[in-house]
C-alpha cells in the first residue's frame, strides 16, 4: 500500500473536540448574524458557514498542495481528547482573548481525507456536531437556529471554571500541528453519510422528501386521471 492508500473507509465521520470564536459578522442580506469562527492567526477559512461543509485550505501563499496533507500541518483540526482540546482552549483563550469576545467548545465532524496525529486529527471537510456557547446574550440561540445543531448555552462563570481548570503549561503539549508529520499515524476515508446525515443534511433532506412527495402525488393523480380515461374509451367502443 502506497503512502496515499487510505488505511480504511468509514460510512461515519470522525468526531473529535474543538473550540471557536463567536463573532458578529455583517451580511450582504441580514445585517450582523453570529458565526462560529477560526481562533488564532492562521485559522482558515476564518468563517464558519451555517449549514455548508467547512472546506479545508492550506494558509502557506507558497503552497501548492491540498489539505490537509502528510507533508505540511494544514487542515481543520479536531482533538481526540476533550481534556487535550480543553488545554489547547485554555491557550488560546489566555493569548487571543479581546475584551467582550463570546467563545464555544465543543464536538466537530471530520471527513473527506480525514489524517491522524499524535494528539487528533486533521480533516479535509468539517461541520460543528455539538456546541456549548459562553454567552449571555443573543449569540446562543442564532447559533442553534442557523447551524441546526444542538448549542447548549453556558454562562461565563463556567468559561472561567474552565480556564481555571488548566493553568498555562509550556510543555508543548498545546499544539496539535507543529512538527506534526512526524507523528502522523495514518488517514482515513471518511464521508459525510450515517450520523452526519442527522445534522449536516437533515434540512435539505426534508426539504428534497417533501418536493419528491408533491411529485409523486401528481405523478398518481395524472396516472389516474389517464386510467379513467382509457378505460372510458374502452367501455364506448
Amino acid at each position: 500500500m502506497s503512502r496515499l492508500d487510505p488505511v480504511a473507509t468509514y460510512l461515519e465521520p470522525i468526531v473529535g473536540w474543538r473550540c471557536w470564536r463567536v463573532l458578529p459578522i455583517q451580511t450582504l442580506s441580514e445585517g450582523k448574524r453570529y458565526r462560529l469562527c477560526a481562533v488564532g492567526t492562521y485559522g482558515v477559512p476564518k468563517v464558519w458557514e451555517p449549514r455548508a461543509a467547512v472546506v479545508a485550505n492550506c494558509s502557506s501563499f507558497r503552497s501548492r498542495h491540498e489539505a490537509p496533507h502528510r507533508s505540511h500541518d494544514c487542515g481543520i483540526y479536531a482533538y481526540a481528547s476533550e481534556e487535550e482540546a480543553e488545554r489547547k482552549f485554555a491557550s488560546l483563550w489566555r493569548s487571543n482573548s479581546a475584551p467582550g469576545t463570546t467563545w464555544a467548545f465543543g464536538r466537530v465532524s471530520l471527513w473527506g481525507r480525514v489524517i491522524e496525529c499524535e494528539l487528533g486529527w486533521r480533516g479535509q471537510y468539517a461541520y460543528p456536531y455539538a456546541v456549548a456557547v459562553f454567552s449571555n446574550g443573543r449569540a446562543t440561540p442564532q447559533i442553534a437556529t442557523e447551524y441546526a445543531v444542538d448549542v447548549e448555552s453556558r454562562r461565563l462563570s463556567d468559561l472561567r471554571a474552565l480556564i481555571a481548570r488548566h493553568p498555562y503549561e509550556d510543555d508543548g503539549r498545546m499544539e496539535i500541528a507543529e512538527g506534526s508529520w512526524t507523528v502522523d499515524r495514518k488517514w482515513y476515508e471518511t464521508s459525510i453519510y450515517g450520523g452526519m446525515d442527522r445534522y449536516f443534511l437533515k434540512p435539505y433532506h426534508e426539504d428534497l422528501c417533501k418536493r419528491l412527495d408533491g411529485l409523486a402525488k401528481s405523478v398518481g393523480r395524472l396516472e389516474e386521471r389517464h386510467a379513467e380515461l382509457s378505460g372510458g374509451g374502452r367501455d364506448d367502443a
